[in-house]
């Protein structure tokens, strides 16, 4: 699985620096940087400190492909309507296992307060870069202009709805191996 992982970061990243050139021989700056911010985004699972399995690792580079790549890269967000909703849920389930990879207590309450609290974390997070890139971008990622706060606050709440499927799923799943022993 960890040669699986490398080919996938060597092949999205070779694929988007090609784009980048693209966006920079075109002087689409803004498109260039977005486009060159993957290799630290997909990057980021290498950091030793970060300790997580490689089965995690793996979803993470298969989310990046799908929100970062061809989210952001090829443009699904404007592409497909419902797109950008189903990233956030999707972010928000990653989130919740990646939760539940770091928490090591086994306080039931506790637990669900950690994970739901970080997805939100993340969740909002996500938002405060995204209106901090329309400030200094002049873009609108969020977009204000066309529905208010309305797709930040979805965002937000979808992400929270996928932990909160993790929450539901893991304890039921915590419930089975309980009844069995």
């Amino acid at each position: 699985m960890k040669k699986i992982n490398n080919i996938i970061i060597a092949i999205i990243t070779i694929i988007s620096y090609i784009i980048a050139l693209k966006y920079l021989k075109n002087k689409e700056y803004i498109d260039f940087l977005k486009t060159i911010l993957i290799l630290p985004t997909m990057l980021i699972i290498k950091i030793r400190k970060i300790n997580l399995n490689t089965n995690i690792k793996f979803a993470y580079l298969i989310f990046i492909f799908f929100a970062y790549f061809l989210g952001v890269i090829i443009n699904l967000y404007d592409k497909i309507i419902f797109y950008d909703t189903l990233m956030h849920f999707i972010s928000g389930i990653f989130t919740a296992y990646l939760a539940l990879n770091i928490i090591k207590t086994e306080n039931k309450i506790i637990k669900i307060l950690f994970i739901l609290g970080f997805v939100s974390l993340i969740a909002t997070t996500w938002e405060i870069f995204e209106y901090t890139s329309s400030i200094i971008f002049n873009v609108d990622p969020q977009k204000v202009v066309e529905t208010g706060i309305n797709d930040t606050m979805k965002d937000i709440i979808v992400a929270l709805l996928g932990g909160i499927l993790v929450v539901i799923f893991t304890n039921k799943k915590i419930e089975k191996k309980s009844l069995k022993l």
